[in-house]
């Protein structure tokens, strides 16, 4: 029997987690040939299963409608944050998490109004954002306190936000009513997740057309998936590695994948090792672009559901000579 959207979209959303993690060789991120030290690349495996059961309860979220909701997902990105921990003991997902329930959501959103071409999901996810309560930040801010991102210091500047550290968050949240929107867009400055999420995935939506327009051309899936981290690596600084390492080392990030990506494109035969070697430098210096690694995620995730929905197939047909 062949699967019918409702059970589909979940599957699709939690495989792109998979999908990402096993791309190689992506610079500085793990991947199925090398991990990067407290983040193995089973443990992502383990997480893509793990978060199906979330997603599923966010299309059944949208498909019941907002209206009436306590909270719309904040529940999810914690559940998922919290049983991927406690099952693997890592992080792997706060911001993919963060990027693909609320798609989840608009999903069902999308199924209960009959309209899901790409534009009315994408719309969705911005009404599903503007129905987010102070609920939703408490969750969120638990999801973050549990995954213990080591970027994030008691000491830093919130930009008049609630510190996530500080003992009485909640009560706070609570005083300011401050709604997971409102979070997501003051800290959009300094967390590029949050801003692609409040602008509704201009970034994924592109590096999806070129993900489709690259696995079409030479037919190699994974190569597809390398091309298309390196070019969102080429155009956006990783606030991940700008938090953790300044500025300057983000844009020497940026400057040596635009190098390698342009290479990669016109040098077919030696790709591989071209991108092998600044995976190699990379990881020696310890430089993992964590956030842009979180977009492959949701540029995967939005490649998957344009192309299910337009062919019920995803993969053999391009691989057919």
């Amino acid at each position: 029997m062949p699967l019918s959207l409702r059970s589909a979209l979940p599957i699709l959303l939690s495989s792109s987690i998979a999908l990402e993690a096993s791309a190689y060789p992506k610079p500085g991120n793990t991947h199925r040939l090398s991990s990067i030290e407290g983040l193995p690349y089973e443990a992502f495996l383990i997480t893509s299963s793990l978060t199906t059961e979330w997603f599923i309860k966010g299309v059944r979220r949208g498909l019941k409608g907002l209206d009436k909701a306590r909270v719309v997902f904040g529940d999810l990105i914690y559940g998922i944050v919290s049983s991927t921990i406690s099952l693997t003991g890592t992080n792997t997902c706060l911001g993919s998490a963060t990027l693909l329930t609320p798609l989840s959501v608009a999903l069902g959103l999308s199924l209960r109004s009959k309209c899901l071409d790409m534009e009315c999901i994408v719309k969705n996810t911005g009404l599903v954002l503007s129905k987010t309560t102070v609920h939703d930040t408490l969750y969120f801010y638990k999801a973050v306190r549990c995954a213990k991102p080591s970027h994030l210091k008691i000491s830093d500047e919130t930009g008049g936000l609630v510190n996530v550290w500080s003992r009485d968050y909640a009560k706070r949240i609570i005083d300011a009513n401050l709604k997971l929107i409102d979070v997501f867009e003051k800290s959009s400055r300094v967390e590029i997740v949050h801003d692609e999420l409040i602008n509704r995935y201009p970034r994924s939506r592109e590096a999806a057309e070129r993900l489709r327009i690259r696995f079409e051309t030479h037919r190699d899936w994974n190569r597809a998936v390398v091309e298309t981290y390196l070019y969102l690596l080429s155009e956006n600084t990783d606030t991940l590695i700008a938090r953790k390492f300044g500025m300057d080392q983000a844009y020497y990030v940026r400057e040596k994948a635009r190098e390698v990506y342009e290479q990669v494109i016109y040098k077919s035969s030696e790709w591989l090792r071209i991108v092998s070697k600044l995976d190699e430098e990379f990881k020696l210096k310890k430089l993992n672009p964590g956030s842009i690694a979180d977009l492959t995620v949701s540029t995967i995730a939005l490649y998957l559901i344009k192309e299910f929905l337009l062919k019920k197939n995803l993969f053999i047909s391009l691989y057919k000579h």
